[in-house]
């Protein structure tokens, strides 16, 4: 089991078994950022009622005509997440966004994340319906795409 997280305060974290979803909720935001106290309780609860010990984590970078506002933004994000994982302890794995889409036949489009979401887990589907799921499905395909992933488990 894993726990997978799209760090962006539109993203997620979810809990992943195989091919299973086991459960997925929105990044907690506080005062409009991500509440590190909130995230740690999550990513605790997680890993303890699941038994988790380990963690991945989109390693998201600054886009092309990003603002340095949203960059700085996203780096914090970014950070957070990073910190809490080390103050946790949990074995860290991070993998770009190009390289779990292109190995899942994704593109950017955040809707063909919802789409496939929607796909491997019918009886979830009702966590993917709306567009600003988005978050949930890509936290959800990245656990999904590290536990099918052979390098991931073998090394």
């Amino acid at each position: 089991m894993i726990i997978s997280i799209d760090p962006g305060k539109t993203g997620a974290i979810a809990i992943v078994d195989g091919p299973l979803l086991l459960d997925v909720c929105d990044m907690p935001i506080a005062e409009k950022e991500i509440d590190p106290v909130a995230l740690g309780n999550i990513i605790n609860m997680f890993a303890l009622s699941y038994a988790c010990d380990r963690l991945i984590v989109e390693r998201v970078a600054a886009r092309p005509k990003q603002g340095v506002v949203s960059t700085f933004n996203f780096g914090v994000s970014f950070g957070i997440v990073k910190g809490i994982a080390g103050a946790f302890g949990i074995d860290t794995t991070y993998v770009t966004p190009q390289k779990w889409k292109k190995d899942l036949h994704l593109t950017s489009d955040k809707d063909h994340s919802r789409m496939l979401a929607r796909e491997l887990w019918p009886d979830l589907s009702d966590r993917f319906a709306r567009k600003k799921d988005d978050g949930r499905a890509e936290a959800a395909l990245i656990g999904y795409w590290s536990e099918i992933n052979d390098e991931l488990r073998l090394g």
